[in-house]
């Protein structure tokens, strides 16, 4: 059983509703929506919203600390939606030092004293600037 709050439109909903089909779709949706709305105030980080999300991961760099700022700063336009980006990461410390502590990667594995953070199936090794794909290699019998 779900329970759904509603606003004064009964066809305007308060939450998104999990364990329905359309889940994943109303989400990111809203995101987007989220994105649009402020395009007009933000359209850094409207467009970064928009071109960098993969389904509710935000994954996007820059080589610059300066637009890396911006881009923090500008993100949280979502805020507006209600959303709160966690699993920060950076290579530059400094960058996430406005960052909660708790809305920060955590570190799943360690090489060489290095810290690792996890996010859709990839590793991203901050201190080296290191993405690593771990794959399965199956071997074929050919009878």
């Amino acid at each position: 059983m779900a329970r759904i709050k509603r606003r004064r439109s009964p066809n305007e909903l308060t939450t998104v509703t999990c364990g329905t089909a359309s889940a994943s779709y109303l989400a990111i949706k809203a995101l987007q929506q989220t994105a649009i709305a402020t395009k007009d105030s933000q359209p850094f980080g409207a467009e970064i919203i928009l071109r960098d999300f993969y389904v509710d991961d935000l994954l996007t760099g820059t080589n610059c600390k300066t637009e890396a700022q911006r881009i923090i700063t500008e993100v949280n336009i979502l805020a507006k939606g209600k959303f709160q980006l966690r699993k920060w990461a950076s290579n530059e410390p400094e960058l996430l030092q406005s960052i909660p502590t708790s809305c920060r990667g955590s570190t799943t594995l360690n090489l060489d004293k290095s810290e690792c953070v996890n996010t859709l199936g990839l590793q991203y090794f901050q201190r080296y600037i290191t993405v690593l794909i771990n794959t399965k290699q199956h071997s074929e019998d050919h009878h």
